[in-house]
């Protein structure tokens, strides 16, 4: 059955609006507080720096249908098989058995080579991880279907690219020429 889903550009843009601004507040009160960490680490642990999105993505799934009882935001941790657990940013809900989790990241900075390859590294170890306990009953709190549909949402810095790239003008704010 088809369905439209509102055009969510403008709630996007607020987002990611909302995006920079704390990590701006976050920084600030950081230094405010005599704590000064490397590049911008002190814009993100702060830890609220994707809420807005968070919430973004949680509203186009009740729009698409989803009831809001079957979203865990930040409550529950899945276990893994390389690791103990992990606490993922949404968890959709089917009578008690896990269908999706949605991981929200954002990369920016300095180094857009290294984030590029850190989160990459992340999205398919996290997947592995969740997929390989699910197969082997590493999963005690929760039943998860064998191959949750596992989600990124990514932020990513548009701004100058730091170094030489063949094909990327640096001072064009990191697009293509």
């Amino acid at each position: 059955m088809p369905f439209n889903l509102s055009d969510y550009s403008g709630r996007v843009e607020d987002a990611v609006a909302d995006y920079w601004n704390v990590r701006h507040e976050q920084a600030a009160k950081s230094r405010g507080q005599g704590v000064f960490d490397t590049g911008v680490r002190a814009e993100v642990t702060g830890g609220r720096h994707l809420d807005a999105l968070q919430e973004l993505v949680v509203g186009v799934f009740v729009d698409a249908g989803i009831p809001a009882r079957l979203l865990d935001v930040k409550k529950r941790p899945i276990a893994g098989y390389f690791r103990r657990d992990k606490s993922w940013d949404i968890m959709v809900m089917v009578a008690d058995l896990v269908v999706g989790i949605i991981e929200l990241k954002s990369m920016a900075g300095d180094s857009p080579g290294q984030n590029c390859n850190n989160r990459t590294d992340e999205a398919l170890g996290q997947a592995v991880d969740v997929w390989k306990a699910v197969e082997h009953g590493h999963q005690p709190r929760h039943r998860l279907v064998k191959r949750p549909s596992d989600m990124r949402l990514e932020v990513i810095d548009d701004g100058p690219v730091p170094v030489s790239v063949p094909g990327i003008d640096s001072s064009g704010g990191g697009r293509h020429r």
